[in-house]
């Protein structure tokens, strides 16, 4: 089937008519998204909510760092069908990269987790910790959320994002904007289910099993506690490639995290797949998505996956998007979230 693209930018009051390209950045290892629209030097633009027409201007002096920035996909069918809006993007503009085509460099909501924090022997849940830093923020704790009991936790003159991205390393969960929701949970806390086929909706598959160079493996599973202290084993081959796991709340003691090491271990050994994946702007998908995925010709590829980073690309081939996924279950061992 043909489909036409197209897109809508907004900055501000104006849609800018002449956009060459776009391309958006949405990435689990990192708090905030991106997003680089490249438009001519001179920008054909029409107004939102004053005046009627256009008018051709020289982009630097119709939008400034800091304006509001939405961005809108969409493809019709060679049936004249609207398929449907996507809002792709929302954010601000942060800066801009000179040169003929200029390109407009935006930031989601990040800029909002400015302002630093100095707090001083917290007791108390993150939950409530993340919510009272976010407080006046405009940025919102998603829930259900990951939650642990802090004591005496203390920071200096520092920013909510930088208060997220210590937590994030320290404790191994996932941290992420979604325009002004935070996330903060398990990567397996999939989000909503989409489902892909090879014959219908993925137009490039990358899936690979890891590289067989390392012919060792070694867990390094860390054990968060309660009250957020840690404690860590390791398990495997001494000299392996060693990954890091993350368990929470696990009573039982040594034999439970020994049993848990050895099983994350296992799964590592099974090499399953995981890598870059093609598809188009349909089915609408976000971070932490669960992917149910058939493979008509490599069948050993179908299994449930989850969404790790995706990006959304406007340009004259139309409207692509790329995705990571990374393995969670086979199909027979699947639980539905």
């Amino acid at each position: 089937m043909h489909f036409v693209s197209d897109q809508r930018v907004t900055i501000g009051d104006k849609v800018i008519n002449t956009v060459i390209s776009i391309r958006d950045k949405f990435d689990s290892t990192h708090v905030g998204a991106t997003c680089e629209i490249v438009v001519p030097l001179n920008c054909v633009i029409e107004y939102v909510n004053s005046g009627s027409g256009y008018l051709t201007a020289y982009a630097l002096d119709l939008f400034k760092t800091g304006d509001p920035v939405t961005v809108e996909m969409w493809m019709i069918d060679e049936s004249g069908v609207n398929k449907g809006i996507v809002q792709t993007f929302k954010g601000y503009v942060f800066d801009f990269k000179m040169g003929m085509p200029l390109t407009i460099k935006c930031i989601d909501y990040l800029p909002l987790l400015g302002h630093n924090k100095t707090i001083s022997n917290y007791t108390g849940s993150l939950k409530n910790l993340i919510e009272t830093i976010l407080k006046g923020t405009g940025i919102s704790l998603l829930l259900p959320t990951l939650d642990l009991q802090l004591v005496k936790w203390s920071c200096k003159t520092v920013s909510p994002w930088g208060i997220l991205e210590y937590f994030k390393k320290a404790l191994g969960i996932n941290i992420t904007l979604f325009g002004d929701k935070l996330y903060m949970n398990v990567a397996s806390n999939t989000l909503k289910v989409v489902n892909f086929d090879s014959r219908t909706n993925v137009h490039r598959n990358e899936l690979q099993i890891p590289d067989a160079v390392w012919q060792g493996y070694k867990v390094k599973a860390w054990f968060i506690n309660n009250n957020g202290t840690r404690n860590s084993l390791e398990v495997g081959d001494p000299d392996g490639h060693c990954t890091d796991v993350y368990f929470y709340k696990v009573a039982g003691g040594e034999p439970v995290y020994k049993r848990l090491a050895d099983e994350a271990l296992g799964k590592l050994k099974q090499r399953k797949y995981s890598g870059e994946v093609g598809g188009l702007l349909y089915p609408v998908i976000g971070l932490y998505d669960k992917v149910v995925y058939n493979d008509f010709r490599y069948p050993e590829k179908n299994g449930n996956y989850v969404i790790t980073s995706y990006s959304h690309t406007f340009n004259d081939s139309g409207i692509l998007v790329s995705m990571r996924w990374a393995f969670l279950t086979d199909f027979l061992n699947s639980v539905s979230n």
